[in-house]
């Protein structure tokens, strides 16, 4: 599933430095790599001393770093919108980002490298922050302004089959907040059917238990698929369940980071897909049970699918 919307912990420091000097031209973009190389080298080098985990260089985090970095320099304010800048280039499975800003005001195109350790003192609470596994820097300069951006963030896994692996990162919300979600995803099934000709699902509290437990272990255990770590799979917990009143099975599973509207955001990705879509138009289906599992950020839904095995009456 693609990622609609990212939930930011944001920390910003601003430094700033006066220095006197002559006047001098503007510095060429190689001096621009060589200042940011040295840059995050540098944090790097504060992480491991540390005893943290160094942070591996990423482009579309330099990307949104020079974008932040410019629009400073150039409408000449103190703050710009990184929530914006990083929706703007697509970060969908970015779980949390942060900043640190620096503004040196100087003459003197030596000074970027006296400011590394300012930098790193004055956003230290997110740059030495064990949880954050990826960076990106971005320089700016304008008459004599240099405006250094430092990007921090952390990104979901993906599955073999490329999901987002679900990280939890707050309490699980009870059962009874989800009902309206759950209830919201069922009518959109309902409603597909019906558009295309199937029968109207009934809703088995059997089902909809069987899938709750799972979405809540998927989210809390740290996996997405059909088959836990332990190879278990969906026969396994249908059997596992005692219900032997259906004869016939389907599942689908939806994994969302932050999304705007998650039921709906839900059955769209789902009726993207061929062999989910499937599954919700599929007429032998009668009956279905919705779970869902958020900690505010993740959710993951399960739609557990079923043909009813009816027995026939003796006369």
């Amino acid at each position: 599933m693609r990622k609609l919307l990212v939930s930011l912990f944001v920390g910003a420091a601003v430094l700033t430095l006066l220095s006197c000097g002559c006047s001098q031209k503007p510095p060429s973009r190689d001096d621009f790599l060589k200042w940011e190389n040295d840059f995050f080298e540098e944090v790097n080098l504060a992480r491991r001393m540390a005893g943290i985990n160094g942070l591996t260089r990423d482009e579309r985090l330099d990307s949104v770093a020079t974008v932040l970095a410019r629009r400073w320099v150039e409408e000449e304010i103190g703050t710009t919108d990184l929530a914006t800048a990083l929706e703007e280039h697509l970060l969908e499975n970015l779980i949390e980002a942060a900043e640190s800003n620096i503004e040196i005001k100087t003459s003197s195109n030596l000074i970027p490298y006296d400011a590394r350790e300012k930098l790193i003192n004055a956003g230290q609470e997110n740059l030495l922050d064990p949880i954050f596994e990826a960076g990106g820097i971005g320089i700016a300069y304008k008459r004599g302004v240099f405006v250094v951006e430092f990007l921090v963030a952390r990104f979901a896994d993906t599955t073999l089959t490329g999901e987002l692996r679900p990280t939890i990162t707050g309490e699980l919300w009870p059962a009874e907040s989800l009902l309206t979600y759950e209830e919201k995803l069922f009518l959109l099934v309902n409603e597909a059917r019906h558009k295309y000709g199937a029968s109207t699902l009934k809703e088995d509290l059997q089902l909809k238990a069987l899938a709750r437990v799972y979405a809540e272990k998927m989210l809390e255990s740290g996996f997405f698929g059909h088959d836990e770590p332990s190879g278990k799979g969906l026969k396994e917990r249908i059997l596992g369940s005692n219900m032997d009143n259906y004869s016939f099975w389907g599942e689908n599973l939806a994994s969302l980071m932050n999304p705007r509207s998650p039921a709906v955001d839900a059955h769209q990705g789902l009726m993207n897909s061929p062999g989910h879509r499937e599954n919700i138009l599929r007429y032998r289906f009668t009956h279905m049970g919705i779970g869902a599992a958020t900690d505010g950020k993740w959710w993951i839904f399960v739609q557990l699918f079923g043909e009813k095995f009816e027995p026939r009456r003796s006369l």
